[in-house]
């Protein structure tokens, strides 16, 4: 019987951080699938670090019973978010539970959905961890594999939790994988490219001795392309390039191309080497220790995942997109990779699912966003 003697601990920093971070490893203890957070980067997050939180007020949320820790939830309130869809939207994230813990989690939540309230939000959003470019989505299938880099994992019961709190469906976001040994797919990649040497765009690589500059290019194109996106913040060229700075040494520049056009810039595709199997491996510890092993380790990885695509209104239905793949799996096949992730996809964009099936790609994973009405609490 689940016990009743609850408590409540809310913070924004401090060292309950750790303990909020660290309960996950509880959750998934003997689990074969799921990988830690990153834990520098994560901690600094959680904690309200860096120009992300200039417009987005957060709280953090903890409830524990006579067992321990129970559950854990972050919540957000993004002034940008909510600016830029004319909505008073909350967020929930980084939600954790153990299993049968119904009435730790429904106090939890109530007291997130409270929070959010107070900032202004009318409906709320998740699980989200604060912003999309971050793990969003229950995973809602496909339990038994491992997920790709930056891509959600949680037990099945977290449906069920949500789901008898009020939350409905609000979106599904789906993932594709690529055999990149099918014959189909390397035919396909090697015709485009031939058709394309006489092409009016140009394809290029990332430049990592100009980072700056082409973090802000990146952060521009992927304004323009996605604005009208779900789920879409407003960032700035700053905030951007906080984003990927850590990532310096992670990065791939061959895996990051820009469509470009007489100079400008039409289109792009961010896609990553699927370091989840090192970050496994190193148990989310990418610290000054293990950086040398990741270096090292970084280069056996045979995996993929395409992680944003984009072209300006201009240039769609004008084979933009697939050269963008075409260029990315290229570089990849070069480098002896095997398979790759697109994800994740909205199931309303139809246009980047087509783009994707143009390269035999199957749907093999489903993500749930719930959404939930704040009006009727009081």
């Amino acid at each position: 019987m689940e016990n009743t003697a609850l408590k409540i601990l809310s913070f924004q920093d401090g060292p309950q951080v750790e303990r909020f971070l660290r309960f996950s490893w509880k959750v998934y203890q003997n689990n074969p699938f799921w990988v830690p957070p990153i834990v520098q980067e994560t901690k600094k997050f959680l904690s309200g670090q860096g120009r992300f939180f200039d417009h987005c007020k957060h709280l953090l949320l903890m409830v524990e019973d006579s067992q321990g820790i129970a559950a854990v939830v972050a919540a957000y309130y993004d002034s940008n978010l909510c600016q830029h869809w004319g909505k008073k939207i909350g967020l929930v994230g980084y939600f954790e539970a153990l299993p049968d813990k119904h009435e730790a989690v429904s106090a939890l939540l109530n007291a997130a959905e409270n929070f959010l309230q107070k900032q202004g939000a009318e409906i709320i959003w998740g699980p989200v961890n604060g912003n999309i470019a971050n793990p969003s989505g229950f995973l809602s299938n496909a339990y038994n594999q491992m997920p790709a880099f930056l891509m959600a994992y949680n037990p099945s019961y977290y449906h069920t939790y949500f789901r008898r709190l009020g939350y409905g469906v609000s979106r599904e976001l789906l993932a594709f994988t690529m055999d990149l040994m099918d014959l189909r797919l390397k035919r396909k990649v090697h015709g485009i490219l031939a058709k394309a040497r006489n092409s009016e765009v140009h394809i290029r690589t990332f430049d990592k001795k100009r980072f700056k500059a082409e973090s802000n290019r990146l952060a521009k194109i992927y304004a323009e392309t996605f604005k009208h996106h779900w789920g879409y913040v407003p960032q700035s060229e700053e905030e951007v390039y906080e984003i990927l700075d850590p990532l310096r040494l992670a990065i791939d520049p061959d895996l990051i191309v820009f469509a470009e056009h007489q100079g400008e810039t039409v289109g792009f595709l961010l896609s990553v080497p699927d370091y989840n199997p090192l970050i496994r491996k190193l148990n989310g510890d990418l610290g000054v220790f293990n950086a040398l092993t990741f270096l090292r380790e970084k280069k056996k990885i045979r995996e993929a995942r395409m992680v944003a695509m984009g072209v300006v209104a201009s240039w769609r239905g004008r084979k933009v997109a697939p050269l963008l793949c075409a260029s990315v799996f290229d570089a990849l096949l070069r480098k002896n990779y095997t398979t790759s992730e697109y994800s994740w996809v909205l199931d309303e964009n139809v246009s980047s699912q087509n783009v994707s099936k143009q390269f035999y790609s199957e749907l093999y994973k489903r993500y749930t966003i719930y959404q939930k009405s704040l009006q009727s609490i009081h």
